[in-house]
């Protein structure tokens, strides 16, 4: 039953991501923390654990956009 809920999970993930229409997909294990010193690490990855939904805290993060390369 586990196998069937994930594998259901990711198909909708998968869905939702095309429906999207993204370009391409990147995670955060591929951000380049050295182009961008400012940015505290530890500080992102604790936000990518998502803990401020489960306590229905808000999240802002404000700043310029970096350019595309």
């Amino acid at each position: 039953m586990t196998e069937e809920v994930s594998a259901k999970t990711a198909k909708h993930v998968t869905m939702r991501t095309n429906l999207a229409r993204f370009p391409f997909i990147k995670g955060l294990d591929s951000f380049d923390f050295g182009y961008q010193p400012s940015v505290d690490r530890k500080q992102i990855q604790k936000l990518s654990l998502c803990h401020f939904v489960e306590h229905g805290e808000n999240l802002v993060l404000l700043g310029p956009p970096s350019p595309v390369s």
